[in-house]
């Protein structure tokens, strides 16, 4: 898997359970990065509340569509 497509630091456990998925299970970026966030347990506060809201795009910006990348526009709803 490239290494630009997760762009903040994650644990390597979901980078890993991201590229299996990705490869064995045939999921798009997103998909699988929500996935591998779900199954490993994280404690990153910021990376949870990503997965509470949904919204992964200072994880993964490339499965964005540019526009929605403009966070002034459309702030994240968990930035504190």
């Amino acid at each position: 898997m490239k290494t630009n497509l997760i762009v903040k630091s994650v644990p390597k456990a979901i980078v890993l359970k991201t590229e299996q998925n990705m490869k064995e299970l045939h999921l798009d970026l997103y998909d699988a990065f929500k996935n591998a966030v779900t199954e490993t347990h994280c404690k990153s506060v910021r990376l949870r509340h990503a997965w509470y809201f949904d919204d992964y795009r200072e994880y993964i910006p490339s499965a964005y569509l540019p526009e929605y990348l403009d966070f002034d526009k459309y702030p994240l709803r968990y930035h504190v």
